[in-house]
């Protein structure tokens, strides 16, 4: 079943902001703040990680799986879900959040605002009405 129509699926977008994002910041000699400060990038990365891995379980066990093709056919309210509506792609962008502060890049952050509203208008809103249209109250 597909869920709206991506010009880029959120995944390619992630991988190409951290292949871009590190790339430039290993070029860069510009940092936002102390190297020091890489503990908090490591503890947002994996609380992204995990976030992520917690949301394609979700969907498994509701007989899905993260691809809009493969969607599971009912909402999905527990585990991540319970918290938030899109813990997937919050994931993501804490992924990138937390590569930003680890490598202290300016440029990061830049691509990581962006990959933030890319997911958010060309994967987020069009799954919310596409949500909305489907499950109607439930949603």
């Amino acid at each position: 079943m597909q869920i709206g129509k991506r010009w880029v699926p959120p995944p390619t977008l992630l991988i190409g902001t951290l292949v871009v994002g590190i790339a430039v910041s290993l070029l860069s000699p510009i940092r936002l703040f102390p190297l020091s400060y890489s503990i908090v990038g490591v503890a947002a990365l994996i609380a992204g990680a995990i976030l992520l891995a917690l949301g394609i379980k979700a969907f498994s066990q509701a007989g899905g799986s993260p691809d809009p093709e493969h969607a599971p056919t009912k909402l999905v309210t527990f585990g991540p879900y319970s918290y938030t509506r899109n813990p997937m792609y919050l994931g993501m962008v804490l992924l990138c959040l937390g590569t930003t502060v680890i490598f202290a890049s300016p440029y990061f952050l830049i691509l990581t605002l962006v990959l933030a509203l890319m997911i958010h208008y060309f994967a987020i809103l069009p799954e919310e009405f596409e949500l909305g249209r489907r499950l109607g109250s439930d949603y």
